[in-house]
């Protein structure tokens, strides 16, 4: 048995890490390597030690759980996050727009003598790629056996031209009438 197992498995533990956040609190933990797509979806996951511990999160009050992937730590491969929210203000605080997470970082930041931003690792556009799981893990997701529910109602990730939104033939490709802006799709 590992300590993981026993950690991640003991009720009194999992109750003081959700006791000691806020009611808008966020929780992540680092869960291991990340998934490939070769990994067996089919196998049994109801004890596995993560499915428990996720289990164990949502029972002492987190309201939603995601998951991310982390590839810049400098390891073999990329690990897996967990993420739990205690609240709604703070799932709406993850999935702020790139300017606003910047804006809120620089409003937080201890102002630097080189006046430079402080944070060497972490800016908007990085915070963009955790808010959502990997493709891999949502597509690992949806090959379980009985499908889960949101895998049915929304099928395709992604543009989906089967979906009725704007026809494909309504947009065209040129150059944005913004100053240095590049190309970009634009509605005819």
């Amino acid at each position: 048995v590992s300590f993981s197992d026993v950690l991640y498995g003991y009720d009194p533990f999992v109750e003081s890490l959700i006791k000691a956040l806020t009611s808008e609190g966020i929780f992540v933990a680092q869960v291991g390597a990340a998934s490939f797509l070769d990994d067996d979806p089919t196998l049994d996951k109801a004890d596995s030690v993560l499915l428990q511990f996720e289990k164990r999160l949502e029972k002492f009050g987190a309201i939603s759980m995601t998951s991310y992937t982390e590839s810049h730590g400098e390891f073999t491969m990329p690990w897996a996050f967990n993420v739990a929210f205690m609240g709604y203000e703070s799932m709406a605080n993850w999935h702020m727009e790139e300017a606003m997470v910047n804006l809120v970082l620089g409003g937080r930041a201890v102002t630097t003598k080189s006046g430079e931003f402080p944070f060497k690792y972490v800016d908007g556009g990085t915070v963009m790629d955790y808010q959502y799981p990997s493709r891999i893990e949502e597509t690992l997701y949806c090959l379980q056996e009985p499908k889960p529910q949101p895998c049915i109602d929304h099928p395709v990730r992604g543009y989906n031209p089967d979906i009725p939104n704007i026809p494909a033939t309504e947009l065209e490709m040129r150059p944005s009438t913004i100053p240095n802006a590049g190309r970009g799709v634009f509605y005819k």
